[in-house]
């Protein structure tokens, strides 16, 4: 059973070390190994150790495990520094700008990310 979805650089390369970095963050502020996690969410602990250092992506499954797992939320997972910056009009604008130019692997990877993050808000 694969974990991961497919990772198109470079528009995602950025996104993953950030996530990669929350996951991190999370886990050490529970006090968890990286063999404690892997053990509680079920995948091997090589695969948590790329999500970590943001070479791979987990899949939605594997984000709903995290969650609960960290216990916080996949907003805390998807709270990147640099967007703190933007203000709402401006993040719309950034978004959109970037949608515009990306390629049709890149569409449906970002539709699978937001499609996950939509999910755990139902």
């Amino acid at each position: 059973m694969a974990i991961f979805i497919s990772i198109d650089k470079p528009y995602h390369e950025l996104m993953n070390k950030e996530f990669g970095k929350n996951v991190k963050k999370y886990r050490k502020m529970r006090g968890l190994t990286q063999a404690q996690l892997s053990e509680m969410i079920d995948i091997e602990e090589m695969s948590l150790s790329r999500i970590e250092c943001g070479s791979r992506f987990p899949r939605k499954e594997n984000i709903d495990k995290l969650v609960q797992a960290l216990d916080c939320s996949v907003s805390d997972l998807f709270n990147f520094e640099d967007e703190k910056s933007f203000t709402e009009a401006e993040l719309r604008k950034e978004i959109t700008k970037k949608l515009k130019h990306a390629k049709l692997n890149d569409l449906k990877y970002f539709n699978k990310i937001i499609s996950a993050y939509w999910e755990t808000k139902i």
